[in-house]
């Protein structure tokens, strides 16, 4: 998740969005939700997290240097099953492309470019989805996963399309601006 560097209560308010987004999920009928999180919001996050199965882990994240865990929980049970059809919410974005390059690389999904502009994704020999006035909902019909790469503002009705579209799998790689 990220914060700006002024905010002084970071991990209450990750704790506290984390178990928001939780609640939804249990809501809707999910068994399991997965999240991308680094090490240091596992252990200050709550007790489910860091009791969540670890089901990868990602070295220099992005080329960031960090390492980075993919975790399952909602009810305690981790997930199984191969995820096929992989949309990445802004994918056109320089994040974006970047989980879409390294999805395509790993060759056990089918990532999406889902965007309102994917045309700067094209070099990257993937499906390219324009987002239109059928929203986000439309563009993951069909998805095993979303990955919201979205500006940080944009999490929340990310998720709203993720579960309206009854993905079994959202991801937040989202920036700051």
């Amino acid at each position: 998740m990220a914060t700006l560097p002024s905010v002084r209560n970071v991990h209450e308010v990750e704790r506290r969005l984390l178990e928001l987004v939780r609640a939804r999920a249990v809501a809707q009928g999910y068994e399991h939700m997965s999240t991308l999180i680094e090490d240091e919001t596992r252990a200050a996050g709550p007790p489910w997290l860091a009791a969540a199965a670890v089901l990868k882990v990602v070295d220099n994240y992005l080329r960031s240097g960090g390492a980075l865990r993919l975790r399952a929980d909602v009810d305690g049970r981790s997930r199984s099953g191969a995820m096929r059809r992989v949309v990445i919410l802004g994918g056109a974005g320089a994040m974006g492309r970047l989980i879409a390059r390294d999805l395509k690389a790993a060759g056990d999904v089918e990532p999406v470019v889902a965007d309102l502009d994917p045309a700067p994704a094209r070099e990257l020999d993937v499906e390219l989805v324009k987002i239109d006035g059928g929203g986000l909902a439309a563009a993951l019909r069909g998805a095993a996963c979303a990955i919201a790469s979205l500006p940080y503002r944009m999490n929340l009705a990310a998720m709203d399309a993720a579960l309206a579209a009854r993905v079994t799998t959202s991801i937040s790689a989202a920036s700051i601006t």
